[in-house]
C-alpha cells in the first residue's frame, strides 16, 4: 500500500504540474510513464477484500512476554 501511496502522491505533486504546464523532462517523463502503472494495479485492486481482510478483521492478541506452550 506504501507503494501506491507514494506514487499517487508523486504522480499529483510532482508529475502533473510540470505536465499541465508543458514543463516536463524526459527523466520525469520517462519517470511518470513507469509510475502510471499504479493506476492499473489500483484499479484491479479488490478494495472490499482488502478493506475486510486488513482494516476491519479482528487480529490475534498480543502477547506479553515469553511465549511457553504447556
Amino acid at each position: 500500500m506504501f507503494e501506491s501511496l507514494w506514487k499517487v502522491i508523486w504522480l499529483g505533486v510532482i508529475a502533473m504540474p510540470l505536465w499541465t504546464s508543458g514543463r516536463m523532462d524526459a527523466a520525469t517523463s520517462e519517470m511518470a510513464s513507469a509510475v502510471l502503472w499504479v493506476v492499473i494495479v489500483l484499479a484491479v485492486t479488490p478494495w472490499r477484500y482488502v478493506f475486510r481482510s486488513f482494516v476491519t478483521a479482528k487480529g490475534d492478541p498480543w502477547r506479553s512476554g515469553a511465549t511457553h506452550n504447556h
